[in-house]
């Protein structure tokens, strides 16, 4: 009912459809714990919130579901945890506190794609976890003051965006991952190697 309102252009309505359908799967997760699709409601519920942009209850509602039952079709349970880690980690650490949130959400974040990745790595979500990836460990490292951690950070940001372009040239993310790897490149000192990949983009 709610993609169909969706779809039909009318938010107000799909919203509320949204918002209802979701309380149905909390229901039906909270009344029957050991029903076997227990978890398939709570991914549910997770994807209601999503299209409500409601990001931290989505990710609640996935934090729910046990890794080891992410798998088949919750397969991508991971990724949609991942990013909405991403979406809702600060836009800047302005103080410790939001330092210590950044960090840890980024960490999260990148710790589900890479499971997500090697559990599935053919699957259509593969190539956005990838530059997904990429990202998370290049915000980490531009946290992270010069030394071995940083620089552990960056380079499996650029592994990721050169996985990217390597395993999926006909992604249409690959241009993307190449701009990011780009900015990796700068930021490892690399200035030579990073203009002469940014001059693809001239």
């Amino acid at each position: 009912k709610a993609d169909a309102l969706a779809q039909g252009n009318k938010p107000a309505e799909a919203k509320a459809a949204f918002a209802e359908a979701a309380a149905k799967y909390a229901d039906t997760a909270a009344k029957y714990p050991e029903f076997e699709r227990v978890n398939r409601a709570k991914y549910g519920q997770a994807l209601c919130f999503i299209a409500l942009e409601d990001y931290e209850k989505a990710a609640k509602a996935l934090e729910g579901i046990p890794a080891a039952e992410r798998s088949g079709d919750l397969a991508a349970a991971s990724y949609v945890l991942a990013d909405c880690l991403i979406r809702t980690a600060p836009a800047r650490a302005e103080d410790a506190l939001q330092d210590n949130m950044l960090r840890e959400k980024l960490l999260a974040a990148a710790g589900l794609l890479d499971a997500f990745v090697g559990a599935n790595p053919k699957a259509e979500q593969t190539p956005d976890a990838l530059l997904k990836l990429g990202y998370c460990h290049k915000r980490l490292g531009i946290q992270l003051a010069p030394g071995n951690e940083r620089n552990e950070a960056l380079q499996k940001a650029r592994a990721a965006f050169e996985r990217l372009g390597n395993e999926f040239k006909q992604s249409p993310l690959v241009g993307a991952a190449a701009l990011e790897r780009a900015k990796v490149l700068a930021l490892q000192g690399d200035r030579g190697n990073a203009i002469h990949a940014l001059r693809a983009f001239g």
